[in-house]
């Protein structure tokens, strides 16, 4: 495996992968068009970084392994390594394609270019670096195209806030129009963001992004010591906080200038088939906007019927179809999907797994299991021990392997050292 030897890069490698043009697209559009409320999932990176610092990435960095489903074979199976892989597979094909297809469509905008030649030069250079450069082309790249992004939305931060008027003006006109909302604590899952599904449902998302990414853990894996990937894990949270901030702010500046005309309901600068993107068939909850002030609009306002034609126009794009007619999954709210993902996958794992052969825990490896789980069975009672066959003296040889284990590694004494507490105990099966 390729080793990355900068540490400043390798710090700053997680946040690389999550910097891309739907984030630097959607959150300024989710701020025009629905407020802050999603602002809140910063306060998600607050959860998942001890979690993934103490629980999967000392896994990771303890077994070294080239692949996140590496570890599926080795604490499931084959098949369940291959079925994870496919499914990942599947993921990033459609994901890049959003990915990729985003900043494209926004460049032939802009530029003219067709959209479908600055996808496939997009696709050609990633997999020429990619290829010829490993990991360590990889981050080198994605520091790169961060300072470039970084540096273009920080200008036009400040270009937007000075013709605006500033923070004060930016906040009172976003304020007035309903788009500051921090603490809306509605318990409807089906509501698009509330403190509960940013906070919560937002955790279980970042959770699989940190957690089980093959590009987050190849990363982790590309530096030396377990100290590092947690101060990579804690740098990456506050810059990507600091880019949610930026973002967000953005979107204000972008209604505080169009408050009067909304491009997307006015259709003033977008051709229909982004028009159909932007307003989203099944969204119900969008901030009130206005197009009293567009010029086009205005020209041919008493032609076209007067204030009855006005009024359509800005009511067209809010016309909702009935709730009951629509699939009740598609109702809840899209940061729950994951949680019930997760739920959905552990409970039919335990069924499952009681209808088959349940694995014997005397025959997992410790390394296998995240360090707090290590610590709570080695807690238990003997008692509940024996309910779960597991070896009795598991407290005394998960402490010696939790603060001993380099030492005794260093003078090759831990198959003894495990052999000699199985003969002590007759009880111990531990491996």
């Amino acid at each position: 495996m390729t080793r990355v030897r900068d540490h400043d890069d390798d710090c700053f490698a997680p946040l690389f992968s999550f910097i891309t043009a739907i984030e630097l697209l959607g959150n300024p559009a989710e701020m025009y068009s629905h407020g802050t409320q999603f602002w809140m999932t910063c306060c998600a990176f607050l959860i998942v970084v001890p979690v993934a610092s103490h629980c999967y990435v000392p896994v990771f960095m303890t077994l070294r392994l080239t692949s996140s489903y590496e570890y599926l074979e080795m604490r499931f199976s084959w098949t369940a390594r291959l079925l994870a892989s496919a499914l990942y597979v599947l993921q990033m094909v459609l994901y890049t394609s959003v990915a990729v297809y985003a900043p494209a469509l926004a460049l032939s905008h802009v530029t003219g270019l067709n959209t479908y030649v600055a996808v496939t030069v997009v696709y050609l250079v990633c997999v020429f670096y990619s290829s010829q450069g490993g990991m360590k082309a990889v981050i080198m790249t994605d520091t790169f195209q961060a300072a470039v992004l970084i540096g273009s939305i920080l200008l036009i931060l400040g270009i937007g806030d000075h013709f605006q008027g500033g923070p004060s003006m930016i906040w009172d006109l976003n304020k007035k129009a309903e788009r500051i909302e921090f603490f809306n604590v509605d318990p409807n899952p089906t509501t698009r963001h509330t403190l509960w599904s940013v906070v919560i449902g937002g955790s279980f998302y970042w959770l699989s992004m940190f957690c089980a990414n093959q590009a987050s853990i190849q990363k982790y894996l590309s530096v030396e010591s377990l100290a590092q990937a947690r101060s990579a894990l804690w740098v990456s949270a506050a810059f990507l906080i600091g880019i949610f901030t930026v973002n967000f702010y953005t979107g204000a500046i972008l209604f505080a200038e169009y408050r009067d005309c909304d491009p997307v309901r006015s259709n003033a600068f977008l051709p229909p088939r982004q028009v159909a993107i932007a307003t989203n068939a099944l969204d119900t909850a969008m901030a009130p906007t206005s197009v009293a002030g567009c010029p086009c609009i205005n020209e041919s306002f008493s032609a076209a019927g007067g204030t009855g034609h006005l009024m359509s126009l800005v009511t067209a794009v809010g016309q909702d179809e009935p709730e009951d007619s629509v699939f009740a999954l598609y109702r809840l709210s899209y940061l729950w999907y994951t949680m019930l993902g997760t739920v959905v996958t552990v409970v039919v794992g335990l069924v499952v797994s009681a209808l088959t052969t349940p694995q014997d825990p005397c025959t997992l490896h410790p390394d296998l299991l995240a360090p707090p789980v290590r610590t709570f069975l080695a807690a238990l009672p003997n008692s509940i021990k024996e309910i779960l066959n597991l070896p009795i003296e598991v407290s005394v040889l998960l402490g010696v392997l939790l603060w001993c284990a380099p030492l005794v590694c260093s003078f090759g004494g831990l198959n003894g050292l495990l052999t000699a507490i199985s003969t002590v105990d007759g009880n111990s099966n531990f491996p």
